[in-house]
């Protein structure tokens, strides 16, 4: 079978596609990756072909938008209320998408469920297809709280009840955040995407209006998650399926450098010989503020010669930026995350599904503190129930709190052994057929 993958070209879910392309060829399948953005030389530079997609005009990118002025309004209000469906379809590139796809002879597509026009186009074409999450559930259930929501159920009704109010919280806030994007005519893709719809063949009644992810998740089509069903507080409703997580180990990522190289190596040296336990902390989702947590953080660690703490920093901030560092603190500007993974004793994250996804793959045990951003706080939440980690507030914690946590995680046993229970659910994912679900 001919299998093309479309993704948005992010990071985690391209990352996620190479594993998913690379099972998919083990089991005897053509694969092309499909991407309207540019990332044909990462795609090929881990092994796999790559064919580019018209454009996609995402709101915030598009030109006719891009200033406040009053021809930036006027343009707003123009594409905000299309005159004509043909005008919705021309600034979505609907067109140029659906010749893309047909002439792609592809068999069957996995897409991205954030990839709207090529959704419709598909649905358009008849081309067999299934959607693709990163996330755990995002459908509306009486025993799953909201992936918002750092609520972790309890059995009996009471618990029931505050799982209802969630959801009724949080859709109250995405009509709010949709009020506010019809006020400031932000709004335009999705309303577009809305009133194509049925000419695409695609209810209305079928599409369910998020703020997150993107626009809206589809009712009846069914979604490959990747993520554990296990880390799910009740069995997740159709039409979300659980493929486990896609961990590429193999993945190139083109940022050598020999001096980093040698530093990590040296810590994974002194484990070996002296003892000394690893922590990694990632902070790739770092937002404004969070710079007096890493503070804190260095300050936990630095009092505990018998720990190493390596901070990777994603690019958010610079190394030199910290000062007069502990000489067991090593931030690095960017790390190789699977490299340090695989001998670390600690993961330190804010619950970003990939990271989170990375650590079970290596049975690295977890300290969360929640970026507290989309999914993050229902991820930190799944884990904090499921035993492979511990949840804190990183708003709140003080240095003196933090080295508690660590000691926590590292001196409880439990955690190690859940996080390698639940690793051996993933390994169990890993070995069935994929290919079986493009049917």
């Amino acid at each position: 079978m001919k299998v093309g993958i479309i993704t948005n070209g992010l990071t985690g879910i391209l990352l996620e596609s190479f594993e998913l392309s690379r099972r998919l060829l083990a089991e005897g399948h053509q694969v092309s990756h499909f991407c309207p953005w540019d990332v044909g030389e990462r795609v090929e530079e881990n092994g796999f072909s790559f064919v580019q997609l018209p454009p996609v005009n995402l709101f915030s990118n598009h030109e006719a938008f891009s200033s406040d002025t009053l021809g930036g309004w006027k343009s707003r209000w123009q594409y905000f209320f299309p005159r004509s469906k043909k005008k919705a379809r021309a600034f979505l590139g609907m067109d140029a998408m659906e010749n893309a796809l047909e002439a792609s002879d592809i068999d069957y597509f996995i897409i991205d469920m954030q990839m709207h026009e090529p959704i419709f186009a598909c649905q358009k074409l008849g081309i067999p297809h299934v959607l693709f999450s990163q996330w755990f559930s995002l459908h509306q259930s009486s025993t799953n709280p909201s992936l918002r929501s750092e609520l972790i159920p309890e059995p009996g009704w009471k618990s029931r009840l505050k799982v209802g109010w969630s959801w009724k919280m949080e859709l109250a806030k995405v009509w709010a955040r949709r009020r506010v994007y019809d006020v400031l005519l932000l709004d335009a893709r999705r309303r577009m995407l809305f009133r194509l719809a049925p000419k695409y063949g695609i209810k209305r009644s079928s599409l369910i209006k998020r703020t997150f992810p993107s626009a809206f998740i589809y009712k009846d089509k069914l979604t490959l998650s990747s993520t554990l069903a296990e880390l799910e507080f009740e069995p997740s409703p159709a039409p979300h399926l659980a493929i486990g997580p896609l961990v590429f180990e193999s993945r190139k990522d083109g940022k050598s450098d020999s001096e980093r190289e040698a530093r990590l190596q040296e810590i994974k040296v002194k484990k070996s010989v002296e003892g000394v336990q690893v922590i990694y902390c990632s902070v790739s989702s770092l937002i404004a503020g969070d710079e007096s947590f890493l503070d804190n953080l260095i300050d936990a660690v630095g009092k505990r010669p018998e720990w190493e703490l390596i901070i990777g920093l994603g690019g958010k901030i610079k190394a030199e930026t910290f000062k007069d560092l502990p000489p067991n603190v090593h931030p690095f500007d960017w790390v190789p995350q699977l490299k340090v993974l695989s001998f670390a004793d600690l993961s330190i994250n804010h619950a970003g599904i990939h990271s989170v996804n990375e650590c079970i793959h290596f049975g690295v045990p977890m300290l969360i503190y929640s970026g507290k951003k989309y999914d993050q706080d229902g991820t930190a939440a799944r884990l904090q129930a499921s035993g492979c980690a511990f949840r804190a507030d990183k708003d709140l914690s003080s240095p003196a709190d933090i080295r508690t946590d660590i000691d926590r995680v590292l001196k409880t046993p439990s955690y190690k052994q859940q996080v390698e229970v639940y690793r051996s659910y993933y390994q169990s994912y890993r070995g069935r057929m994929l290919g079986d679900l493009l049917k």
